[in-house]
């Protein structure tokens, strides 16, 4: 794993003198590594610390963690503030950066915790501060729902927040969350990553530990998680709000209005989704893994059949997996599948997964003919008399059944219709396809003659 750590010290490598630079570097760090990682460093924290600091207060101070994702890795950088340097100035600061593997079991913003980070304070422990081989992957979805099941007081706030917070996240493609400390902004950045699919989460540059003026700054380039623990002037925001963490919204409030209100005058939507993310904050931990996998691979389909992934498509896709997951919901499925079923396109309710709901509660799988591609409603409709007995059908029902047909061989049955020479190519077919087609043209033309196969 390339990485490298950066501060003030007096003997970096490669220079004569001491100063800013990197202090270590692995072996396989390449210049263009050192780069990207060089651009998430930090030079000036906000000191928080005594001259001589206690191990708890050591493990509170300021942490700056920066991550920008790309395909197959993050580019990720955590500083600290790191006490005087060699020469006695106070303010120095550590960045420990690397360049990470993506990890399917994870979300980038979990790195945050990964237990491995350099974390020296004073001179002497940034001179004896090595590089580890790997960093050590951090715990991912598991210990992110054991952090907000330890205070009640967490698992009441993650409906508003997650309903909030995503809507912003999805629709502004920017957020700012305010938090006590930075590890717990990180927390629930890493909630509402796992409640949005792999690929999404993965465009998303986490920025936690900000202060005001560099909040600003990354919020340029979206899509970006900011993570602050102090206020932040409204008017340099443009309009975009700071969901503060620590808020307490009126639940009940919400269930009879249907939007959360908050304390800044703005309010949203409330949805039913928030109920599931409860869920999964208690579900046995391989059972959600399992979850949020079937999800990405549900969405990973409809993408690759060519479908436009909305925000809509995050909350109904989680829900089918949620359903369709063994050990997950077990009890109460009718209503949630109906709900579930209500909300997808005929298309994907024919898949496997959604027919077997279907058909659990007992509603229809919607057909695929090859009819289904002819645009019947062109067509001119023709009475039937309800008397009539005979065997071969006519009219309209000939024609389905001819178009149906006609597609199972191979004819393209609405490219020839939107041609409207589908009698003059009657002949160009073999034999067997021919009264197929004249029952379509038939239904097409009902007045012309020949399309019976008559003469003029």
């Amino acid at each position: 794993m390339q990485q490298l750590i950066y501060g003030s010290a007096d003997q970096i490598s490669g220079r004569q003198v001491g100063g800013w630079g990197v202090l270590h570097g692995t072996p396989d760090l390449t210049a263009e590594t050192q780069r990207r990682l060089l651009a998430l460093t930090s030079v000036a924290l906000p000191s928080t610390l005594p001259q001589f600091p206690s191990a708890e207060q050591l493990a509170q101070r300021t942490v700056r963690f920066r991550l920008d994702p790309s395909e197959a890795e993050y580019a990720a950088c955590r500083s600290v503030e790191a006490g005087t340097d060699h020469t006695g100035r106070p303010g120095n600061v550590v960045s420990h950066c690397a360049l990470i593997p993506a990890d399917d079991r994870l979300r980038p913003v979990d790195w945050f915790f990964s237990p491995g980070w350099a974390m020296p304070y004073g001179p002497r422990q940034i001179a004896e501060t090595r590089l580890p081989a790997e960093l050590p992957a951090p715990s991912g979805w598991a210990e992110t729902a054991a952090w907000l099941r330890a205070d009640p007081a967490r698992t009441a706030r993650i409906r508003w927040i997650v309903d909030v917070a995503a809507t912003v996240l999805l629709d502004a493609q920017r957020l700012v969350l305010k938090s006590p400390t930075a590890e717990e902004a990180a927390r629930w950045a890493s909630v509402l990553s796992w409640l949005v699919d792999a690929q999404v989460a993965d465009l998303i540059r986490i920025r936690i530990g900000e202060d005001s003026r560099s909040t600003v700054e990354q919020l340029a380039v979206a899509p970006v998680i900011v993570g602050v623990t102090v206020d932040l002037d409204p008017a340099t925001l443009r309009g975009l709000p700071v969901i503060d963490t620590s808020w307490q919204l009126d639940a009940e409030e919400a269930m009879s209005t249907g939007r959360w209100h908050l304390p800044t005058g703005q309010s949203f939507k409330a949805s039913t989704f928030t109920g599931l993310a409860g869920d999964l904050v208690y579900a046995d931990p391989d059972v959600a893994q399992a979850v949020f996998t079937k999800r990405d691979e549900l969405i990973a389909r409809f993408v690759r059949e060519g479908n436009t992934l909305e925000v809509a498509h995050e909350t109904l896709f989680l829900q089918a997996a949620w359903l369709t997951t063994p050990g997950a919901q077990e009890l109460a499925r009718v209503e949630p599948i109906r709900q579930l079923l209500a909300g997808l396109d005929d298309g994907v309710r024919r898949w496997d997964e959604f027919a077997g709901l279907a058909s659990e509660v007992g509603e229809p799988v919607p057909s695929e003919t090859p009819a289904d591609q002819v645009d019947v409603y062109s067509m001119p409709t023709q009475p039937i008399d309800p008397w009539q007995v005979d065997d071969e059908p006519t009219g309209i029902e000939a024609a389905l059944i001819g178009a149906a047909r006609l597609g199972a061989a191979g004819v393209d049955v609405e490219a020839l219709i939107a041609e409207g020479r589908i009698a003059d190519r009657i002949d160009d077919h073999p034999e067997e396809l021919r009264a197929s087609l004249r029952d379509v043209a038939a239904a097409l033309h009902p007045l012309e003659d020949t399309l019976h196969g008559e003469d003029r």
